[in-house]
């Protein structure tokens, strides 16, 4: 007894003694144990999944930063099951291999999930951070740093696109001198911002910047008004002198300017002349289907055609001239008209021009293409002096070794052996075609650009001789220096381009904005379309001089698009339509007006014909949908008119 008494004792003592279960202790069971570690590429946006049991509730943690590329789903379980945790990566941009290891944790057991992200894409490329699109794009960048004028009243307004709502400030004080519309947006969309200003009486420069913010992010606009006029002088607001009187002052310079080139005076300017050309590149031209693409040697030539271009000018005149290039690069499909012979005209890119060359920005524009275009013609004129800008074509003759024009000193002694120059000489003479408009503008002889021809198709002039490699430079740089010979009546003299011809550009005969108001129902002359019409809202106009008729100057009245006041047909009948329409030189008088003033001080805009000429008359009867005509002279109010440098 005494024996088995001891066993059972120790029995119940080691039974006593067996360790108890742990509630704490969960297990963590990995079906698919191959996805615990993974290697992804750069590119690759989601893991596979790790599918495990557990005996109980577990939570998560996770690298410390790698949350701010990777995400595992779900981070936690409240129960005992089955799950299958998911990963997400952002795309790698960064550059480098990166690591994150999520932890599953159940009890006091662990297991880890380590993700690695490579640098490289399958391809073994690295790749870029996107580009976020930008809140604000601005369509005519141009248009971002302008310098006025101290009369000028209206500048080129501000294109942009908007990509979500938007605000405006303007720098402190210039409140009181410019003004802008609209100053906000609530949409996105594309905007067009109007900016007028007051005629800078100061004596000061004034600078104005307006931000347009969007989205975070910021564009700045600044307009510098000069505290002189376009004549160089110190602006003070005419005193008891009419508009008229004003835009008369063109005349003094188009005066003096022919006595000097009678004189065959070639002082040079002591203020520089500035002419601004733009020279356009169309990158992307299709004819009848077929494709002609610039490629990076072409474009290379061209800029440098635009530099020697502006080098030669200036070295050939000699009169203290600037020539300001810019370039414009259309790399849009550009479709050519077929047409005999080929080139790209005015209208299949003026949507282009419309928003880098809009009105008084320049004084010409150039225009190429890839020089594979078949037929091309080498150059066509389609506009002077007469446009608010001259317009024309010209080739790109690239030779075949590809080498581009030589600096511009060597143009001093042209030789044959030298880099080809055609295509600056080319650039040149069709620049030339649109000064041939001074001739009528100054009533002098001006050398057409091809006397270099002689007699007999040009009898008064000498002939020029030819090159391959510099065509008739020896007669351009006479042109533009005013030294070519002309013979009349047995006396030979020189005529060309003399100092003061170069003020006389484009953005100097135009003039500021003016503001039309008919007298008998108070209301601003505006158009739509081909046809005026009449409203409370403003609408700028542009008095253009355009010379002397009958010892009368003569103004054309031009829209912002550079269309003009037209009289239908040019027909010199009473109550005859007049509307809107291209300005065109073939009819000058059925766009050009007289401006007088009446006793009242408004104004009457008298019509050029030869005899029995009418008047601009607010349209009255039912005949014509345009809201003006001409009519006989009756003094009433429906034929007077306020000219207004600013809106009521």
């Amino acid at each position: 007894m005494t024996k088995i008494f001891v066993f059972l004792t120790m029995s119940i003592i080691l039974g006593g003694c067996k360790e108890k279960p742990n509630k704490e202790q969960f297990g963590i069971e990995v079906v698919n144990t191959e996805a615990l570690t993974q290697e992804l590429f750069a590119d690759q946006r989601e893991a596979t999944g790790v599918v495990f049991v557990t005996t109980g509730a577990w939570t998560s943690t996770i690298t410390e930063g790698a949350d701010s590329w990777i995400l595992f789903d779900p981070e936690k379980g409240d129960a005992p099951g089955r799950y299958t945790v998911y990963a997400g990566l952002k795309t790698n941009v960064t550059g480098n291999d990166r690591t994150a290891v999520f932890t599953i944790h159940c009890g006091d057991q662990q297991r880890n999930i380590t993700i690695m992200q490579k640098a490289v894409d399958r391809n073994g490329n690295i790749l870029e951070p996107p580009v976020e699109p930008a809140k604000i794009v601005v369509v005519n960048s141009e248009a971002l740093n302008q310098e006025l004028f101290a009369e000028q009243t209206v500048a080129t307004s501000v294109i942009f696109v908007a990509n979500e709502a938007w605000t405006s400030t303007i720098s402190e004080d210039a409140d009181s001198w410019i003004s802008y519309t609209p100053t906000q947006g609530n949409t996105s969309g594309q905007r067009t911002l109007t900016i007028t200003l007051t005629r800078n009486t100061t004596g000061f420069d004034r600078t104005a910047v307006i931000t347009i913010s969007c989205g975070g992010e910021e564009v700045e606009i600044t307009i510098t008004q000069l505290a002189v006029d376009r004549y160089g002088n110190l602006y003070e607001e005419p005193v008891g002198e009419t508009i008229e009187e004003y835009f008369s002052r063109d005349w003094n310079v188009l005066q003096n300017a022919k006595i000097q080139a009678l004189a065959e005076d070639r002082t040079p300017l002591s203020t520089p002349a500035v002419q601004k050309i733009l020279f356009v590149a169309c990158t992307n031209t299709s004819l009848s289907g077929t494709s002609y693409v610039m490629d990076e040697m072409q474009k290379q030539f061209f800029k440098d055609v635009a530099k020697n271009y502006k080098e030669v000018v200036e070295l050939w005149s000699n009169h203290n001239v600037v020539m300001e290039t810019d370039l414009l690069f259309i790399d849009r499909e550009v479709i050519v008209p077929v047409q005999n012979p080929t080139w790209v005209t005015q209208a299949t890119i003026q949507a282009d021009l419309d928003i880098h060359a809009p009105i008084g920005k320049y004084d010409g524009v150039l225009v190429t293409a890839a020089r594979t275009l078949p037929n091309t013609h080498l150059g066509v004129k389609t506009a002077g002096y007469e446009n608010l800008y001259g317009y024309s074509w010209f080739q790109l003759c690239i030779p075949s070794g590809g080498s581009a024009p030589p600096t511009s000193n060597q143009y001093t002694m042209p030789a044959a052996n030298e880099a080809p120059f055609l295509s600056t000489d080319i650039a040149v003479h069709e620049w030339m075609h649109q000064l041939e408009f001074l001739g009528g503008l100054l009533n002098y002889t001006f050398p057409a650009t091809h006397a270099y021809a002689g007699p007999p198709e040009f009898p008064e002039y000498i002939k020029y001789p030819g090159d391959p490699v510099w065509d008739f430079a020896a007669y351009y740089r006479d042109y533009v220096s005013g030294n070519v010979p002309y013979t009349s009546g047995g006396v030979t003299r020189k005529i060309g381009m003399f100092p003061l011809m170069w003020v006389i550009t484009p953005r100097f005969l135009n003039s500021s904005a003016v503001y039309i108001v008919n007298e008998a129902n108070g209301l601003y002359l505006t158009y739509s379309g081909n046809m005026t019409s009449f409203s409370e809202t403003p609408c700028p106009w542009y008095l253009r001089y355009n010379g002397k008729f009958n010892d009368d100057d003569r103004y054309l009245i031009l829209t912002s698009d550079n269309r003009s006041l037209d009289i239908s047909n040019a027909w010199n009948t009473e109550g005859n339509a007049v509307g809107i329409f291209g300005v065109n030189g073939a009819y000058p008088q059925a766009q050009n007006f007289r401006i007088s003033k009446n006793s009242d001080g408004t104004y009457k805009l008298t019509t050029t014909f030869p005899s029995n000429n009418r008047v601009l008359q607010r349209n009255t009867g039912a005949t014509h949908a345009t809201g003006t005509t001409i009519n006989n002279d009756n003094g009433s109010a429906d034929q007077k008119w306020k000219l207004l440098n600013e809106p009521l």
